[in-house]
């Protein structure tokens, strides 16, 4: 099988958004508070605007002729330190690939091929969150260079009569806003 990597187009995204419900549904068996089977993924709700240009960032695709294989995103994240704004950091959004595929090296070819379009887009660092038990996530980001930087833990505040907080309670947007606030607070402490 020959594999080759391109930049994902908007007609992609039906596939994307089907590789990913896979990964996500893996998840969500490891953390079901965190995930329910009602959540879009965040392909589907933040590839739309990289692609149309809306948002900076990079999207792109593996595929073996045939199919897509699996896919990588990323998405420029504004830094509001005065101190920090020479850097442009690229936010990883989503790595997938379809159960088939995987230990094949689609994952470490999409990677690669992601930093280099977010190099090309000025990005002076990519980072990733990885959830809890992905050790297949974990393993290839090592392998692939990146170097840990903290832990996060979570304490749900939110009332619930029903059990804990679920994800699917929430807008997903507050999630991404989440996401880039736990990363601006890791700069500003990294820069300390």
């Amino acid at each position: 099988m020959t594999l080759e990597v391109r930049p994902a187009r908007s007609a992609d995204v039906p596939r994307l958004v089907e590789i990913s419900r896979i990964t996500q549904a893996e998840h969500a068996a490891r953390l079901p508070d965190m995930f329910s089977g009602k959540d879009d993924p965040v392909c589907a709700r933040t590839y739309p605007d990289i692609l149309a240009g809306r948002t900076p960032g990079a999207v792109v695709v593996a595929h073996d002729g045939a199919r897509i294989l699996g896919h990588a995103g990323a998405a420029i994240v504004p830094v509001e330190a005065p101190e920090q704004r020479h850097h442009r950091t690229g936010l990883i959004l989503d790595v997938s690939v379809d159960r088939d595929a995987r230990g094949t090296g689609v994952g470490r070819l999409l990677l690669d091929a992601l930093a280099d379009a977010m190099r090309g887009m000025g990005a002076t660092d990519l980072r990733a969150q990885v959830w809890t038990g992905n050790a297949a996530s974990e393993s290839l980001f090592t392998a692939a260079n990146f170097a840990p930087m903290h832990r996060e833990f979570r304490l749900s505040l939110a009332p619930s009569l029903e059990g804990p907080a679920r994800r699917d309670t929430l807008n997903p947007a507050y999630w991404l806003l989440i996401a880039v606030g736990a990363l601006g607070l890791g700069l500003f402490l990294a820069m300390r």
